[in-house]
């Protein structure tokens, strides 16, 4: 888990994205809601247990990885170059894969 954001406004929430690697679980966060007392409030938690059977390699290069999502997407054009990183997706039978 990394901290990913806090807010404050009286009260704390701090956000944790989940890792495997250094690399980021995709939608696997954990999120703490503190009074301003510091007292936990609410905790909110995506956390996957994934267990990672593959080389810690993508199936796809970079670029081939982006064409792919926008053909999927439907989308043509581009106003901003894209953004594009590794990421951990749960598969099948609680694994990991590496996207």
């Amino acid at each position: 888990m990394r901290s990913v954001s806090k807010k404050t406004g009286g009260a704390l929430r701090t956000l944790f994205a989940q890792t495997i690697d250094g690399l980021a679980v995709h939608d696997a966060y954990v999120s703490v809601n503190q009074g301003p007392d510091g007292s936990v409030e609410t905790v909110y938690s995506t956390y996957r247990s994934l267990t990672v059977t593959a080389p810690a390699a993508p199936s796809l290069a970079r670029r081939a990885a982006e064409e792919a999502a926008q053909r999927a997407a439907g989308i043509t054009d581009l106003r901003h170059p894209s953004r594009s990183e590794l990421v951990w997706l749960a598969a099948p039978g609680s694994r990991a894969r590496l996207t």
